[in-house]
């Protein structure tokens, strides 16, 4: 249930239904402590239309502004991503599939009658000593893909500094 000055703020505002502004307005002729009431609210209502708001100084506000722009950017302003780098990742990744594939269907036995293919790598090809382990070539060749990408990620980030 609304209290007396919440009625007579939403009459004052308009924001109340039909039924509700017949009904403040029999209050209003009828009680007298509601029209003070009235009376009252709405001598507040016109100081606060009359009165203007104040703005801060010109001083404040270039301090807030110089702040805002000392703040650090968002990420997602800062970074944008250069299409050169995604496309020189996607020719990595291309032909080291290129290369595996061409070992692949090298080592390929194409004479088997029985229609199945034999992809099983022959890592003696590489011609590495018997000091390495599978594991550990594998880790290597991971290892210089991976010092490839930042290299060149690197050398594409300083040229487009420049530009």
């Amino acid at each position: 249930m609304k209290s007396a000055e919440e009625k007579i703020w939403n009459y004052i505002d308009g924001l109340c239904s039909k039924e509700e502004a017949l009904e403040i307005e029999r209050l209003l002729r009828e009680d007298i402590s509601f029209q003070n009431l009235y009376q009252e609210i709405l001598s507040f209502d016109e100081h606060l239309k009359s009165t203007d708001l104040e703005e801060p100084s010109m001083g404040f506000s270039f301090a807030v502004m110089d702040k805002i722009r000392l703040q650090a950017q968002p990420l997602s302003l800062k970074a944008q991503v250069d299409k050169r780098i995604i496309y020189g990742i996607a020719a990595s990744f291309i032909l080291i599939l290129s290369v595996i594939m061409a070992v692949a269907i090298a080592q390929t036995n194409w004479s088997a009658s029985s229609g199945s293919f034999d992809f099983n790598m022959n890592y003696d090809a590489f011609k590495i000593s018997e000091g390495f382990s599978r594991t550990a070539i594998q880790a290597f060749l991971f290892f210089d893909i991976i010092i490839m990408l930042l290299t060149v990620d690197y050398f594409l980030r300083k040229r487009s500094k420049l530009s």
